[in-house]
């Protein structure tokens, strides 16, 4: 088995995190116990990758080292969720990554409904499906 196949507790879950600077360490403990993170953020980037202290004193969003601890061992993926083709590609991601993850708890159809206004017959063909949980 190679180093990137070595079985982990978190393995089989896979997680979408829409969260910002005070939610990353959550993503991270999970990524770093093996779980399949993607962050979502937002097309100027996360609000974390704009606070330093910055590598190289380059004093650049992309450098910031505070970003890079906690979003280790993640993906990331940049939408737009208010526009309907961002909306439409988180749609399409949330399906591919979670397909076949095991339910973990109870939706809350209200966060993905009013807050990021993904239409309500949408969330609950994909929760019938077990991809939100």
């Amino acid at each position: 088995m190679g180093i990137f196949n070595k079985p982990s507790a978190l393995a089989h879950i896979s997680v979408l995190e829409l969260t910002g600077p005070k939610g990353n360490l959550c993503g991270k403990i999970l990524a770093d116990l093996g779980a399949d993170v993607t962050k979502i953020e937002p097309p100027d980037g996360d609000k974390s990758r704009k606070i330093g202290p910055f590598a190289s004193r380059a004093n650049q969003p992309d450098f910031s080292l505070y970003f890079s601890n906690y979003n280790t061992n993640k993906y990331s993926v940049m939408l737009d969720l208010e526009s309907l083709k961002g909306a439409n590609k988180f749609i399409d991601t949330l399906g591919r990554i979670t397909r076949g993850a095991p339910k973990l708890g109870e939706h809350n159809n209200e966060i993905y409904t009013k807050l990021l206004g993904i239409p309500e017959v949408v969330v609950n063909q994909l929760v019938e499906k077990e991809v939100i949980a």
